[in-house]
């Protein structure tokens, strides 16, 4: 939105999101949520917030993209940016970090 408002685009032109339960993002997000949810039920993360993993991992590789279009630049390739994620994320998500219950 603010990207939109600083190209002088006015409030009024900008199109809300459909807030339909069937729209195509929020049908991808809730599949991705059921996939971290049948990931803890087979043991193969540990007990976490499902959204707020899922919204790490989307809001991390959607800022990374939007700092190299608005910057013109990326320190380290896709795959390494993805994989440095993955694994600063599975310290606190991996099975070996289970919350007691």
């Amino acid at each position: 939105m603010a990207v939109l408002r600083a190209a002088g685009i006015p409030k009024d032109k900008m199109r809300p999101l459909p807030a339909e339960d069937d729209a195509a993002p929020a049908r991808s997000y809730r599949a991705f949520l059921d996939w971290f949810r049948r990931a803890q039920r087979l043991g193969r993360i540990g007990a976490c917030d499902v959204d707020a993993l899922a919204s790490t991992i989307l809001g991390s590789l959607y800022h990374r993209a939007t700092m190299a279009g608005v910057c013109g630049h990326a320190d380290a390739s896709r795959e390494a940016h993805v994989e440095a994620l993955i694994g600063l994320l599975w310290s606190g998500i991996g099975v070996s970090n289970r919350l007691e219950t």
